[in-house]
C-alpha cells in the first residue's frame, strides 16, 4: 500500500515537473512573441501569410513562389521567396518557434540589416543548391535508367534553410550559452543546436520520405558558415568575417572526434596539393594551421562571447522588470 503510494506521489512528481517545464515554455514562448524584435516579427508573419496563400491558391501559388528546379531559370526570384513557402504545417509551427527563439537573440546583437542580409545569403546560396542537388540526382537516374519521379518539377519551400542558418549564428554570437527546460533537466548548449537540428530534419526526412528538409537544413548551415567566415561584418572589428577556432566547420561536430577530423582533413590536405612544387609546403602550412593551436583570434573571440553574453543578459533583465511591473500594476488594480 505504501508502495503504491509512493509510485502515486513519484508519478505525480514527474507529472507536475513537466507541466511546470510546459508552462514555462509557454510563457517564454508568449513573451518571445510579444517582445519579439521587428525584423524577426515581420518574417514570421511573412511566413504564416506564404502558408495561408499556398492553400487557399495551391499550385499556381507554389509554381510561382516555390523553388521548383526546373522552372528556377529564368524565375530567380524562387530562390529567396521559397523560403517563405511553408507546405508542411508542422514545419511551419517549428520553424517559426525557432525563428522568434533565434531571431529575438541574434537581431539586437547584429542588426536588422546584417541579420537580412545574412538570411538573404543562405536563402539564395542554399536553395541554388538544392536545386543543383535535384538536379544532378535527375541526370544520375536517367544515366543509368533508374525509373524515378521527376523531383525537378517537384515544388519545395520553407524557412527550414534559414532556421539552419540562424543557429549556427546563435552558435557563432552565444556558443557558450545553454537552453534548458527548467532547473532538474538537461541543458543544451547553442554551440550544439546546429548539429541537433540536422540530425533532427534526417530522422524527419527518415519518416515522411522528403529528402527536402535534409537538404534545405544541410545547406543552410553550410551556406551560414561560409557567410558568417567570409563576409560577415561584426560591429568590433572593420575585418569581414570571423576566423576564429569556435568558427571553423570542424567546430559543428562534437568535440570528442575533433582529433580524428583533424587528421583526415590534413592527410586529405596533403593528397590534394602534394606534388605540386611549392604549394606542398603551402598545404602543409594549411594543415597544420587548422590544429587547434592558441592564436590571435582566439582572445578576440572571448570578448566577442563575452559581450554576447552581457547583451542577453541585460536582455533577459528588461524583460523580468518589465514582467514585474505589468504584474505591480494588475495588483494595483
Amino acid at each position: 500500500m505504501s508502495g503504491d503510494l509512493e509510485m502515486g506521489s513519484g508519478s505525480g512528481g514527474v507529472g507536475a515537473r513537466a507541466g511546470a517545464a510546459v508552462v514555462s515554455l509557454r510563457k517564454a514562448a508568449f513573451q518571445n512573441v510579444l517582445k519579439s524584435q521587428p525584423l524577426t516579427r515581420s518574417l514570421a508573419g511573412l511566413v504564416l501569410i506564404g502558408f495561408v496563400l499556398q492553400l487557399l491558391v495551391g499550385d499556381a501559388f507554389r509554381n510561382l513562389f516555390a523553388l521548383v528546379p526546373a522552372k528556377v531559370i529564368p524565375k530567380l526570384w524562387m530562390l529567396i521567396t521559397a523560403g517563405l513557402v511553408e507546405v508542411n504545417p508542422l514545419q511551419l509551427l517549428v520553424n517559426v518557434g525557432c525563428l522568434f527563439f533565434v531571431g529575438n537573440l541574434l537581431e539586437p546583437l547584429w542588426g536588422w540589416k546584417e541579420l537580412a542580409k545574412f538570411l538573404v545569403f543562405v536563402n539564395a546560396l542554399g536553395f541554388s543548391l538544392v536545386m543543383a542537388t535535384y538536379i544532378l540526382i535527375y541526370i544520375f537516374a536517367r544515366t543509368v535508367t533508374v525509373p524515378s519521379s521527376p523531383m525537378i518539377f517537384a515544388q519545395f519551400g520553407g524557412f527550414t534553410t534559414s532556421v539552419g542558418g540562424l543557429f549556427v549564428g546563435l552558435k557563432q554570437a552565444l556558443p557558450e550559452e545553454e537552453l534548458s527546460a527548467g532547473p532538474g533537466y538537461a541543458s543544451l548548449r547553442f554551440k550544439n543546436l546546429p548539429l541537433v537540428y540536422l540530425v533532427l530534419c534526417l530522422v524527419v526526412t527518415g519518416v515522411f520520405e522528403d529528402g527536402s528538409i535534409f537538404f534545405m537544413a544541410l545547406y543552410g548551415i553550410l551556406t551560414a558558415f561560409i557567410y558568417l567566415r567570409k563576409f560577415h561584418k561584426r560591429p568590433d572589428s572593420t575585418t569581414l568575417g570571423d576566423q576564429s577556432e569556435s568558427m571553423r566547420l570542424i567546430s559543428l561536430f562534437p568535440e570528442a572526434v575533433h582529433p580524428a577530423l583533424e587528421v583526415v582533413s590534413t592527410e586529405i590536405t596533403k593528397k590534394i596539393f602534394s606534388g605540386k612544387g611549392g604549394r606542398g609546403t603551402r598545404a602543409g602550412s594549411l594543415g597544420s594551421g587548422d590544429l587547434p593551436t592558441t592564436t590571435p583570434e582566439n582572445p578576440e573571440a572571448a570578448r566577442r562571447r563575452e559581450r554576447g553574453a552581457a547583451a542577453l543578459e541585460k536582455r533577459l533583465e528588461n524583460m523580468a522588470q518589465s514582467s514585474t511591473k505589468k504584474e505591480k500594476g494588475g495588483g494595483d488594480e
